[in-house]
């Protein structure tokens, strides 16, 4: 007892003055000061925003679960309860996560805020990640709380409440911080933590995906370029190709089956408009010198009711990182490339806001999909963060300069910022059960997305509710023990000569409808485009279940094969690694047993 009483306070003692005590210190005090960007939402009441949807699709997700629809694809209230696949296409990553936490005991909508408290913790931290590769923790620490106290992150969370695009902004730098990693080191715990941070992007937000990725591989050229290591990237590109079988589930589906919705209405705004991205570009003046905020929309021209503002401190960090690269060219060539590498894209980023672009966006079909060129200010505030913590990097041959120059940063970068973190347009202060039923939840079932988005192809956008989930609408039937699930719906029908039911509910592939046990064929030979389908002389229970296409079975099961041999890979890979820290503590005569060798057994020892 007295040796492992020993060799725990040197343990201790030896933490205290190691890297690994300096490490959580930094993590403590980033903890600490990004605390005010999130404080209004550790507060009683869900805050109004732009997107008040983020409550429906876990509520969704939640039916899903209970229902046994896993993965979740369709809900059946949504669009004035007719029912569309939202999660065939509208990423789920931020609503699972939210689901899972509601499952342990907080409301829905507690589990969205906390949720996006997490976006800016993890965001920080895997940003902290990211700079101390090439700024040591205080260069680290910097960027990470540049990046929290970023105006658009801001935006994101108090303004437009986007609870997806928030949250996929989280995994920017931890995507670029794994493949330095990987591609410096070579270690397969890192392509595991690639193959982890790509999947939860993909399954995040698809538009931000498109908007990031190209950086990201440019970024992994210039280090496989660098460090002359050409055979790490055969483990990039099954990182690469893992994680797209971790998301397949999700986005096979999206990207296969995009044809059989109304998607194309995304890139136009509903308004059949050309090029619906060319009514919201930014001026430069509201990138770089307006200062207002508010909480209305985004409109043509400079008039808009929102912020777009890169931040007078961030742009003004990225200037003077400029000085800085010459410094690192001298030092340190890798901290130059990264220097260079962020200066790049910053610029590029900041110019694809503005209307100078226009050809671009002309030049790249998929760009329609982006809508709105200001979401390019999610790597606008990616790489000007990072940058901030290049001046830590010129300072660092001086301590107390760069201990300095930190807190001036910190207090100038707070005290300019920080009073963007606040929501503006009220809380709503009601229960879970008030929230999914009576008026407000009419509401969350008619606004115009949840009414639009991924509409089935043959079906028209609704005005108003069903009268019932199924109604006779040639012959005559008695409809009964009507039971209507997030993707199914059963009923007993009983009728003399026969009868014509439609179910109120979109056709969408695949729907299949039985009625005693027999798949009978079905239309949607009507207005909106529902389910219409015979039913016998006599009873006869009917049932219908949406099954998997093609397509989403060979998602389904690509992504339950990659997740457990992604499980099985981790823990094996974390079994190895605690074999490997005993046996060298062992050896060193750090561990209790070792210092029983010299002698006697533990219990004399004691």
């Amino acid at each position: 007892m007295v040796a492992s009483i020993q060799w725990a306070e040197d343990l201790a003692r030896r933490l205290a003055s190691s890297k690994a005590a300096l490490f959580a210190l930094a993590l403590i005090c980033l903890l600490a000061l990004t605390y005010r960007a999130w404080a209004p939402l550790a507060v009683p009441g869900y805050p109004q925003g732009h997107d008040g949807l983020p409550p429906i699709r876990v509520f969704a997700i939640d039916q899903c679960l209970r229902d046994g629809q896993i993965p979740c694809r369709w809900n059946q209230d949504l669009a004035y309860n007719y029912g569309f696949p939202i999660f065939n296409y509208y990423p789920p990553g931020a609503s699972y996560v939210s689901e899972a936490i509601h499952l342990v005991g907080f409301s829905i909508q507690d589990s969205i805020k906390i949720v996006f408290i997490l976006g800016f913790v993890l965001s920080g931290f895997l940003m902290f990640l990211l700079g101390r590769e090439f700024w040591g923790n205080l260069g680290g620490m910097i960027a990470a709380l540049f990046y929290v106290y970023a105006p658009y992150h801001a935006v994101d969370a108090y303004v437009r409440t986007a609870q997806a695009e928030h949250w996929a902004i989280t995994f920017f730098p931890g995507v670029l911080w794994v493949t330095y990693k990987l591609l410096k080191e070579g270690k397969p715990a890192y392509m595991l933590a690639l193959a982890f941070f790509i999947a939860m992007l993909l399954l995040s937000h698809n538009l931000l995906t498109m908007i990031f990725m190209p950086l990201a591989l440019a970024w992994a050229i210039v280090w496989l370029w660098r460090f002359r290591r050409l055979e790490r990237g055969a483990l990039l590109l099954l990182a690469g190709v893992w994680a797209l079988a971790l998301a397949a589930f999700f986005t096979l589906p999206a990207l296969y089956e995009l044809d059989l919705t109304r998607a194309d209405l995304l890139k136009t705004g509903y308004q059949n408009s050309t090029w619906f991205w060319g009514n919201h570009f930014v001026e430069w003046d509201q990138l770089f010198l307006d200062r207002s905020w508010g909480f209305g929309g985004s409109v043509p021209g400079p008039a808009d009711g929102m912020s777009f503002q890169i931040g007078w401190v961030h742009w003004g960090v990225t200037l003077l990182a400029l000085p800085v690269a010459a410094v690192a060219w001298r030092r340190d060539r890798a901290a130059f490339s990264a220097v260079a590498f962020f200066l790049v894209f910053f610029w590029l980023s900041v110019f694809m806001n503005n209307e100078a672009s226009t050809f671009v966006w002309r030049a790249i079909p998929w760009l329609d999909w982006v809508q709105f060129p200001w979401r390019f200010l999610s790597l606008v505030i990616l790489t000007s963060s990072f940058l901030a913590g290049a001046l830590i990097f010129a300072a660092r041959n001086r301590p107390h300069l760069a201990i300095v120059l930190s807190a001036v940063l910190v207090g100038t970068l707070i005290l300019a910022n920080q009073g963007f973190f606040r929501t503006g347009e009220g809380r709503l202060y009601i229960s879970d059960k008030e929230r999914f039923s009576g008026y407000y939840y009419d509401v969350l079932l008619t606004s115009g997305p949840s009414v639009i988005d991924y509409l089935p192809v043959t079906a028209s956008e609704p005005t108003a509710f069903p009268l019932a989930r199924a109604e006779v609408v040639r012959g005559q039937a008695v409809l009964s023990d009507i039971d209507q699930r997030s993707a199914k719906l059963s009923l007993v029908a009983e009728t003399r000569a026969g009868a014509t039911v439609r179910a109120s509910i979109f056709d969408f592939p695949n729907w299949r409808v039985r009625v005693n046990g027999e798949r009978v064929p079905h239309n949607h030979d009507n207005k909106l485009g529902l389910i219409t389908f015979d039913v016998p002389p006599g009873r006869s229970d009917v049932s219908l279940d949406l099954e998997d296409t093609v397509i989403r079975v060979v998602g389904n099961y690509l992504s339950l094969v990659a997740w457990t041999l992604f499980v099985v890979a981790g823990l094996a890979l974390l079994a190895v690694h605690s074999l490997g820290l005993w046996q060298r503590m062992v050896r060193k005569g750090d561990g209790p047993q070792a210092r029983t060798q010299t002698g006697g057994t533990v219990d004399e020892q004691s």
